[in-house]
Parts: C-alpha cells; sequence; structure tokens
C-alpha cells in the first residue's frame, strides 16, 4: 500500500505490518532508499531527519514516513 506519493517520492508499506520505506522515481523506475539507521526501541530501519533533508525529500516525508524521531 502507498502512504504518501506525489511521483517522485513514496512511502509505501505492506498492509497491516507497520513497516514503511521510501521510493524514489529516477525517471524510469521506483529505486528503493536505504535506511541509514534503526529505531532506539527495536523496531526496526528508519531513516535520520539529516540523510532525508539531504535528499530534499518534501516535508511530508518527514513527518509521514519511518523516520527515527517518530
Amino acid at each position: 500500500m502507498s502512504k504518501y506519493c506525489d511521483g517522485r517520492w513514496a512511502i509505501v508499506g505492506r498492509y497491516g505490518s507497520g513497516g514503511l520505506a521510501l521510493y524514489n522515481f529516477d525517471g524510469a523506475e521506483w529505486k528503493l532508499i536505504p535506511q541509514d539507521s534503526e529505531y532506539e526501541s527495536g523496531f526496526g530501519p528508519c531513516y535520520t531527519e539529516r540523510y532525508l533533508r539531504e535528499m530534499g525529500v518534501p516535508n511530508i516525508v518527514l513527518t509521514e514516513g519511518p523516520n527515527c524521531n517518530g
């Protein structure tokens, strides 16, 4: 399922799993953006705000995506 998609960035996950990942469309195909950290709770991989900002993601990705702060 897709939680967010603007044609360039997409937050997707498997329904009911709670796990989300970030994808970027490069003009030809969607590519998974590898997570750069892990939740302190041990829940799994996440993205740091700095990493996301360096990629230039829209602000909604910072609040709705699997970022390590939320």
